[in-house]
């Protein structure tokens, strides 16, 4: 019998950030099919032809981290070429974005410094970094907080700290985010220069004191 041109590929999909180095696209073999030509919007001049391969799957390494991308795929033969197949959306995994919204406590816990800030685009995890003073260089990271939150209870009393946060995922770290300073409550001193009444009052004993910075 007479050869025929190949079916339109099916089932193509594309991988949503699970790889920080490309986008996998895969798809169903398609009947009479040699070769497959990939394609992605947006490209160069709209539909981009970005490969051609014998498998039923390529990796778009060209893509931009957390550009989203519209792959469609067609069949080849020698007789000739299928229709394009529908398309299906991914994008290639990136850095997490900058945190953003950095606040440290003012001396309102006496347990520690509360540093709090915003979620990250693509965070999975949080470093919360330390100085005295707002030099980046010369900070120590604190710990790895498993939420937009970080209690410093190494803090001391009375000194103020600067305090930077830096988001990460599977392909990396963040910038620094922006500093924030803040620093732990101290304790009030105790009262002083406490007096009671001897005797002066018949209804009461009257008790004074100074009062406390």
């Amino acid at each position: 019998s007479r050869g025929g041109d190949p079916a339109t590929p099916t089932g193509v999909s594309a991988s949503a950030g699970s790889s920080c180095t490309h986008v996998n696209v895969e798809w169903n073999p398609a009947a009479y099919a040699t070769t497959y030509d990939v394609y992605r919007v947006p490209g160069i001049a709209g539909v981009e032809l970005i490969g051609t391969t014998p498998l039923t799957q390529w990796n778009d390494t060209f893509a931009l981290p957390g550009q989203s991308y519209s792959y469609s795929v067609v069949a080849r033969n020698p007789c000739g070429a299928s229709d394009r197949s529908g398309g299906n959306t991914g994008w290639r995994g990136g850095l997490p974005s900058t945190p953003t919204g950095v606040s440290a406590s003012d001396g309102t816990n006496c347990l520690g410094v509360d540093v709090t800030w915003n979620a990250s685009a693509s965070a999975t995890g949080y470093t919360v970094w330390r100085n005295i003073g707002d030099d980046i260089g010369l900070a120590v990271s604190l710990g790895v907080p498993g939420q937009t939150q970080w209690l410093d209870v190494t803090a001391l009393p009375d000194v103020t700290y600067s305090y930077w946060v830096l988001a990460s995922n599977a392909c990396g770290v963040s910038e620094f985010s922006t500093p924030n300073s803040g620093e732990r409550g101290e304790l009030l001193a105790a009262p002083g220069d406490v007096a009671a009444s001897d005797g002066g009052d018949c209804f009461a004993v009257r008790v004074t004191w100074s009062p406390v910075a």
